[in-house]
């Protein structure tokens, strides 16, 4: 009974475990299953799951009745099933930063791994060195496939990447030759023993079953306790059906006498190990060594600012260096699917193919040469080649070194220089100048086709280099011995030395103009120095004659510019006394017809007055009229009076330069009032600003430039109905004397403003202008004045002229 109650309770307990423990576990569970994943997950003969991960899920679920929904799909696709929360259980996978996120692991692993490179028979990887341009296949976003990424970064393997969705797919590209080498976890060789291992083994891994991160986590935990119950039990499921999967199950009888020699096999074996250990450190030491060698070459390669590429015998490029592509504006992935040929210019690839095909036939070793190459852009660069042969020690050819130096920059140099040369040699020859080369010695390097003509021939015949300037005699003994002293002056000073050579030192027999100039190099010291002659027999014999001719015109000249300038005074002065005549001749005629209006009057009432007919209002009227008419009179006549007095101070100074202290603003002011006549046909006004009190003034030039200058602006400056002012300043200012003339008129174009002291230059040649006035006025202020006249003016902004001088 006591039995019975015990059982009763067990089964109790057992299901009130058992039923919280399974009830979120997923009814069907879905489980990945990776078909080609051998051994770790595959299709077995029926089509059915089979591998290390489904053999234990599929254990687990027979002994806690789960029922099993298998997703069969490749590794990646199945990833994705996991994120998009279409699968419960996925397998075989490594833990990483990036699948943490996402997914939550079991913490029992099922089995260890390590990534290695896998290549065919007849491949020759044996280091991680070797990968570099090789073709290697990856799975796309495997973890074998990262790792192998870090680990050529850190050696800076440059490769050609090929990325598949399987194993599979690697493998059966690199059975057909499409890759080099496939990256592969360890335990897929063993459905695959044709494949060769490489020695790159890197990255071990243990290998987990994981779910959607967030989801219940019962499934993982009933995993893990049964995982650490089979690894404890070494006849366990996990043992048989899962390790035999790994490894050859070997059930061997073991006779007796092979158990004593197990021992001594055992002693022998350690032996070997000791010195296996020994021969590998030796491998490690040397492998090291030869890293470091591969490293350094790596960095010469890599940093070198000079152009290197490995290309193979047929001249396709296995491996080109950063400096190569800069220089021809290619990417390394471009260069890499291009033959060296497609780079060379089309001359030199022909001239340089038999040396390329000498280097692969054993016929020579290396060869350099200079020959252009074509950039991206069509751009045509010169390039320094050393091409060598790297061959194994059988003698095959493994590839060819080539170093490339840009030297566009030079042939561009050299070019010019040939350039220069000939052009140089083509002036030299051909110059109708007598010209020749000395060096710091003064002697003759060389002389020139025009300088030979006047050499004696004997100094042609022997040789005229390394001779002084009068040992050649170019011209005579007496111009031979001025071109020395000009030589010796021109070396010794570092100055240019020109001199004429006349008919005396040449004998009469020519003259010359002889210029020695000093070349001078790059430490700053005269390097040679160059005399240029030419024939001026010619020129002084016209000289002479010409000569008198231009001393005769010039006093023509002269002369009739003084008269001119004299005309153009007396016609200032005639325009000046008629426009004086008519003003006074204006109250004059007042005054006249004043007086005989008078006479009249006085006539009438005398007559009245006798005739005793005058009444009292006419004669109020007639002594009215009387009062009007006398300061008619009066005002017409001192109008007169005052145009006489002002022409009076004004006249005698028109041609005068003496110097009289008068009041300077009166005096300007009587100036202006003589040009009223000309101001009163215009609507331009003037104005005075000046000191009252008497100053010295020299007052003829005072009066004749202020009337030119009152002239010149009413004819220029404005047009008959425009209307403007002018403003006269007169101060002294640091001792001097200033005269300010301003207007506010059309100002003076730029093209003829530097003109407008010239003699007989105007703008306004057709209205009778004669050009003098504004020379005029220069001449008077320079020569009589000794003063400065300055001219300030732009066009549409009037023009100021501003006179200073000293006493």
């Amino acid at each position: 009974m006591n039995h019975f109650y015990q059982k009763a309770i067990t089964i109790l307990l057992t299901l009130s475990f058992t039923i919280p423990l399974f009830a979120d576990i997923p009814d069907p569970l879905r489980v990945a299953c990776i078909p080609n994943l051998y051994p770790v997950s595959f299709l077995n003969e029926e089509g059915k799951p089979d591998g290390a991960f489904p053999r234990v899920i599929d254990e687990v679920a027979r002994r806690n009745d789960i029922n099993i929904e298998w997703s069969i799909g490749s590794w990646v696709e199945n990833l994705e099933k996991v994120k998009k929360g279409d699968i419960d259980l996925m397998i075989a996978l490594v833990f990483t930063q990036e699948r943490d996120i996402f997914l939550d692991y079991g913490h029992e692993y099922v089995l260890s791994t390590w990534s290695q490179l896998y290549q065919r028979k007849d491949g020759l990887i044996e280091s991680i060195l070797d990968t570099e341009g090789k073709r290697i296949g990856m799975v796309q976003g495997d973890q074998n496939a990262r790792g192998f990424v870090d680990l050529a970064e850190s050696f800076n393997i440059n490769y050609q990447t090929y990325f598949f969705d399987s194993f599979d797919q690697i493998y059966k590209n690199l059975k057909n030759g499409d890759i080099d080498v496939g990256v592969f976890y360890n335990l897929y060789s063993i459905s695959n023993p044709e494949m060769i291992p490489t020695s790159i083994i890197y990255q071990p891994t243990h290998a987990y079953f994981a779910i959607p991160q967030g989801a219940d986590k019962q499934i993982l935990g009933l995993i893990d306790r049964n995982l650490i119950n089979w690894k404890e039990d070494k006849s366990s499921f996990y043992y048989k059906k899962v390790v035999s999967l790994l490894t050859e199950d070997l059930v061997v009888f073991i006779p007796r006498w092979l158990k004593i020699l197990i021992p001594s096999l055992i002693v022998l074996i350690l032996y070997i190990l000791f010195w296996s250990w020994l021969l590998k450190q030796q491998v490690r030491q040397r492998t090291a060594a030869l890293l470091n060698a591969q490293e350094d070459y790596r960095s010469t390669f890599t940093e070198a600012d000079v152009g290197i590429f490995h290309v193979n015998s047929e001249g396709k490029f296995l491996m080109v260096n950063p400096g190569f592509c800069i220089n021809l504006g290619y990417t390394e992935q471009a260069l890499l699917k291009m033959n060296f040929a497609d780079v060379i210019f089309s001359d030199d690839e022909m001239k340089d193919e038999n040396y390329f095909k000498d280097i692969v036939d054993k016929r020579r070793h290396s060869f350099r040469t200079e020959l252009r190459y074509i950039s991206k852009n069509n751009e045509i660069l010169w390039g320094h080649l050393n091409l060598t042969a790297v061959r194994s020690s059988d003698g095959a050819l493994r590839y060819l070194v080539g170093i490339i130096e840009d030297i566009t920059a030079r042939k561009i140099a050299e070019n010019t220089i040939d350039d220069l040369q000939e052009r140089y040699h083509g002036i030299f020859e051909n110059s109708y100048q007598m010209t020749a080369i000395y060096d710091e010695q003064g002697r003759t390097l060389d002389i020139n086709e025009t300088m030979k003509k006047v050499v004696k021939n004997d100094v042609l015949s022997q040789g005229f280099e390394g001779l002084t300037p009068s040992e050649i005699e170019m011209f005579g003994v007496v111009g031979s011995l001025r071109v020395q002293d000009m030589v010796d002056e021109c070396l010794s000073t570092g100055q240019i030395i020109r001199h004429v050579i006349g008919f005396d030192e040449t004998s009469g027999e020519f003259a010359v103009e002889v210029t020695v100039k000093p070349i001078f190099g790059d430490n700053g010291n005269i390097h040679y120095c160059i005399s240029e002659a030419h024939d001026i027999s010619d020129l002084l014999k016209l000289t002479g004659s010409l000569e008198k001719q231009v001393e005769e015109r010039t006093r023509d000249i002269v002369s009739a510019q003084h008269k001119l300038i004299e005309a153009e005074k007396m016609a200032s002065l005639g325009r000046l006394v008629a426009g004086i005549a008519h003003e006074i001749n204006t109250p004059v005629g007042v005054a006249k017809t004043g007086v005989s209006f008078l006479q009249e009057q006085v006539k009438e009432t005398l007559k009245k007055f006798m005739d005793e007919t005058l009444s009292k209002d006419e004669f109020i009227t007639v002594l009215t009229s009387l009062v009007e008419l006398s300061d008619i009179l009066e005002l017409n006549l001192d109008r007169a009076i005052k145009l006489i007095r002002d022409f009076k101070m004004t006249s005698a100074d028109q041609s005068s330069h003496e110097i009289r202290v008068v009041p300077a603003k009166k005096y300007i002011e009587a100036i202006m009032h003589s040009l009223h006549p000309r101001f009163k046909q215009s609507l331009v006004t003037w104005s005075v600003s000046a000191p009252e009190e008497e100053m010295s003034l020299h007052v003829g030039v005072m009066n004749q430039i202020l009337v030119n200058l009152s002239i010149n602006a009413l004819v220029h400056a404005y047009q008959p109905e425009d209307s403007g002012r002018i403003q006269i300043e007169y101060y002294l200012e640091n001792g001097e004397k200033v005269l300010v003339f301003s207007d506010d008129g059309c100002g003076i174009p730029e093209e003829v403003k530097d003109r407008i002291f010239e003699p007989f230059f105007t703008t306004g040649r057709g209205n009778g202008n004669t050009g003098l006035g504004l020379s005029v006025i220069y001449n008077l202020v320079r020569d009589v004045l000794n003063g400065e006249i300055e001219c300030l003016s732009h066009e549409g902004g009037g023009t100021t002229f501003r006179i200073s001088c000293r006493d």
